[in-house]
């Protein structure tokens, strides 16, 4: 029996491993929401990348921590950092979450759940294979620099840890 690569299981990049790259659509909030690829390798070259995935929208959690990437946006990009949500959800689910709710962050969509697999971030939830709650920082050279797996997707990632990682590098 053959594998397919959609199926393949990869491995959680640890801290000083280079991040494995993925080219997922996006949209970003500049007036109006515009899709195009997100590549995490090219972003890398402006600068860090903090990198959240998340089980999903509309759900309460994923909510209050997308809400404080917004609202404390300014102080990652005072530390020149770039972000990018990642969740299974498509592209048009995300866009209605983010006006609903304000959020000016940019999200991806790995919606056939190919990083997912990749990462090896998956969480079995009740209405199918999402994302654990995780977060890392990417540097300029592609490099894992911090790397949170949180025990449950109802806690939150630590922002104060984040921000001092950033302050790091």
């Amino acid at each position: 029996m053959t594998q397919t690569a959609s199926s393949t299981v990869g491995r959680t990049p640890r801290v000083g491993e280079k991040a494995p790259n993925f080219e997922l659509p996006m949209g970003r909030q500049e007036g109006t929401y515009k899709a195009r690829l997100f590549n995490l390798h090219e972003a890398c070259k402006s600068g860090p990348v903090v990198v959240a995935f998340f089980p999903g929208t509309f759900t309460k959690t994923c909510a209050k921590e997308m809400a404080c990437f917004t609202s404390d946006w300014n102080r990652y990009a005072s530390l020149g950092a770039q972000f990018i949500g990642v969740s299974v959800d498509s592209v048009p689910n995300q866009k209605a979450w983010a006006e609903k709710h304000g959020y000016t962050v940019p999200f991806a969509s790995d919606l056939r759940g190919r990083v997912l697999r990749e990462w090896d971030l998956v969480w079995e939830s009740w209405w199918g294979p999402v994302y654990k709650r995780a977060t890392f920082i990417i540097d300029r050279g592609g490099v894992v620099r911090y790397a949170s797996v949180l025990a449950s997707v109802d806690l939150e990632p630590d922002y104060t840890e984040i921000q001092a990682a950033l302050r790091g590098l």
